[in-house]
């Protein structure tokens, strides 16, 4: 018998926030996301497994993790995490 078990992350919440990109420069273009990670087992989630966040510029695409983001950004995204519910 086969068992295929892995994780996946699904976006679970959005939000736009105000400044610049760091990368072309364009003003009020950054969202901040939020990705639930689920273990699953044949391709079924079923255990949710921690929540991760990004900054992503709309405009050129690049992304800045959440290590890297500044303490007020972080803040943001704190907020935006507790306010994401996981699917079930």
């Amino acid at each position: 018998m086969i068992i295929i078990f892995g994780s996946k992350s699904r976006r679970t919440g959005s939000a736009a926030v105000s400044g610049y990109c760091w990368n072309c420069h364009s003003t009020d273009t950054l969202q901040l996301e939020v990705y639930q990670n689920y273990a699953h087992i044949l391709y079924i989630p079923l255990v949710p497994a921690g929540k991760d966040g990004q900054l992503v510029c709309l405009s050129c695409q690049k992304v800045k993790a959440e290590r890297d983001l500044s303490d007020d950004m972080k803040e943001q995204l704190t907020e935006l995490k507790h306010r994401s519910k996981a699917p079930l």
